[in-house]
């Protein structure tokens, strides 16, 4: 089968060299907090253990971002970790999570 030609042009953005952090990315987000799984108490405590924009020093699937930092890459399964919010011991939420993997 023969590829066609098209006449128009890409549609996707262009590409830049700035990022987009953490605080940019979550700042008009509303009652997110509501929204995102309860943290056992291990987990409260790895939370603890872990300066922001680090990952735990056993569990280096558990992520305790930073909000001046770009979220790392969002996977579709976590384990045993998990993205951390900076300033509460909880997991992200579903909504913090679209909004980091989309900006």
């Amino acid at each position: 089968m023969k590829r066609r030609k098209f006449e128009i042009a890409p549609t996707h953005p262009t590409a830049t060299s700035s990022f987009i952090v953490l605080r940019d990315a979550l700042k008009d987000l509303k009652n997110q907090k509501q929204l995102s799984a309860e943290c056992s108490e291990l987990r409260q405590k790895r939370w603890r253990e872990t300066s922001r924009g680090d990952a735990h020093k056993e569990r280096f699937s558990l992520l305790r971002l930073d909000w001046s930092k770009p979220a790392p890459t969002i996977l579709k399964v976590s384990g045993s970790g998990g993205h951390m919010h900076p300033d509460v011991p909880r997991l992200l939420s579903v909504g913090e999570l679209q909004r980091c993997a989309s900006s």
